[in-house]
């Protein structure tokens, strides 16, 4: 068995050599869609999930879902294909691309790497997240919660959402995430140029 975190390594890893392929004001857009994607996860998560609560008092996904699978398998697979889905389009064809001029030379190399393991960290620690959240419920990933090493379980307070989906005053202005402000930022930069 190999423990998530490597999974999640490996997954920043090749967001890294994405960018450096795609260049860095093509991942500045994929940063402001994945920023975006997750906002709107953040903010409308209850709404959400009573649709996912309604959609399984029906008894179609009990006819689905058989009872020896651990976790909450629907959840999952709807915030995990949600996020797969925004990375998806955010990379696909013509993307969100900021204007300018790239740095070149060893700053542009580091600062497009730089972009590309944010994008990575964005993309495989939400949908880690996620997974966790919900019991890890894919037979075919062999986790469960309690089977995390140290480092994995030390990690999961720092993963996007609970790091960057937390409101910053709770009960002053219902909403105010760090999301919130990347997402104007990013936004704004795109629209000043």
């Amino acid at each position: 068995m190999i423990p998530i975190e490597v999974y999640f390594f490996t997954a920043v890893f090749i967001f890294v050599l994405i960018a450096l392929v795609r260049g860095f004001l093509k991942e500045l857009g994929v940063t402001t869609i994945m920023v975006v994607a997750l906002f709107l996860l953040a903010q409308f998560r209850s709404i959400l999930d009573a649709t996912i609560q309604k959609a399984m008092t029906v008894g179609v996904v009990q006819r689905v879902v058989p009872e020896s699978v651990q976790g909450d398998p629907i959840r999952a697979m709807v915030y995990v294909l949600f996020i797969i889905f925004a990375a998806f389009i955010s990379y696909h064809g013509e993307t969100l691309a900021f204007t300018g001029k790239p740095p070149k030379g060893g700053e542009g190399i580091f600062l497009t790497a730089m972009i590309g393991s944010a994008n990575g960290y964005l993309i495989a620690g939400s949908i880690w997240y996620y997974l966790h959240e919900h019991g890890y419920p894919f037979a075919f990933m062999h986790l469960k919660v309690d089977d995390l090493s140290e480092l994995a379980k030390g990690m999961i307070p720092y993963l996007p959402i609970p790091l960057l989906g937390q409101e910053l005053m709770e009960g002053v202005v219902p909403g105010q995430t760090p999301l919130l402000y990347l997402m104007v930022i990013l936004i704004l930069l795109r629209v000043i140029r």
